[in-house]
């Protein structure tokens, strides 16, 4: 089976390499049809001749990329993962929406909430995780010096991924260590001490060792990758949404509830790591779990894609 993966890069690449691991008899590539043009040109070859097209990234907006794919009746899967459904929705209600992408296309989504979102505009998603993990199920023990907190900052758009409620945070909390991965936050110097920034890192894991607690406060989410890797590594996560083994978190006062509450655990008892969180994702995203099931679904989508042409072709 040939795959072309489109879509967001990191999680397009990272997702290219664990398929042809899993299963090496597969041929996957991903093509960054976003901002190289060496790819864009290579899809006009690649695709045409591919069993399927799976997009990390949703979209009602015009695409050449699904355009193509669909024109050369090539099955074409979109996985919506958070914010390009606040964007369809927008798509939609301003009545520009490519109604064959609704429609021909097969749509994925990782939560219930963001299926709920896309039954709204009228897509019917399947929930289908792609990100997989891998686990020894050993858990380090957690610091006891000080309690210290991991968060994800979009460097573009801080504000939307909780920086306003963070500052509070560390306002609020100043004997806790807030660790900020993925932006430096520059309009916000002078930061609060007790704020340490490390910009885009390829690897969080270093981070995660020095914490026991992570946040996500975005406005808006998918399930974010963050918050499975911080459970796979026992951590304690307070997220704005409610999964398994997670804290929700939905507000800030909420937040700050949370925060004493483990701040308290952590000064009288000593805070231990969170073996359900660690063994839930080492179980329910596996890499047989995951890979196995997508490449499954992916199987039966070009079977049913090869029959419905050659059933056309009989009428």
């Amino acid at each position: 089976m040939k795959i072309i993966i489109v879509g967001l890069p990191y999680f397009g690449e990272r997702l290219a390499q664990g398929l042809k691991k899993f299963d090496p008899s597969l041929s996957v590539h991903y093509l960054n049809t976003y901002y190289k043009k060496t790819d864009k040109l290579k899809a006009l070859y690649r695709i045409p001749s591919a069993d399927i097209v799976f997009s990390i990234n949703g979209s009602l907006d015009r695409s050449n990329t699904f355009d193509l794919a669909l024109r050369n009746r090539v099955p074409l899967v979109m996985m919506w993962v958070g914010s390009d459904v606040q964007q369809a929705t927008e798509t939609v209600k301003k009545g520009v929406s490519h109604e064959k992408y609704r429609k021909e296309a097969v749509h994925f989504c990782e939560v219930d909430w963001i299926r709920s979102e896309l039954a709204e505009i009228g897509i019917d998603a399947t929930v289908q995780n792609f990100a997989a993990f891998q686990h020894s199920g050993e858990l380090a023990p957690f610091a006891s010096d000080r309690l210290q907190v991991c968060c994800y900052i979009n460097d573009r758009v801080p504000d939307f991924y909780g920086m306003q409620e963070l500052l509070r945070l560390t306002n609020r909390f100043p004997e806790i260590t807030f660790h900020v991965v993925g932006s430096h936050v520059p309009d916000y110097h002078p930061l609060p001490s007790n704020i340490i920034t490390h910009g885009w890192i390829d690897s969080i894991a270093p981070v995660l060792n020095q914490c026991q607690v992570t946040l996500r406060f975005p406005g808006h989410d998918g399930l974010a990758t963050f918050v499975l890797e911080s459970l796979l590594q026992g951590k304690h996560v307070l997220y704005k949404y409610p999964f398994p083994h997670c804290i929700h978190t939905p507000s800030y006062d909420s937040m700050v509830l949370a925060l004493q509450r483990l701040q308290e655990t952590f000064k009288t008892e000593g805070l231990q790591p969170n073996p359900e969180g660690s063994a839930y994702v080492r179980e329910a995203f596996g890499q047989e779990k995951i890979y196995g099931g997508l490449i499954k679904k992916f199987r039966q989508i070009v079977l049913e894609a090869h029959s419905m042409v050659r059933m056309s072709s009989l009428s």
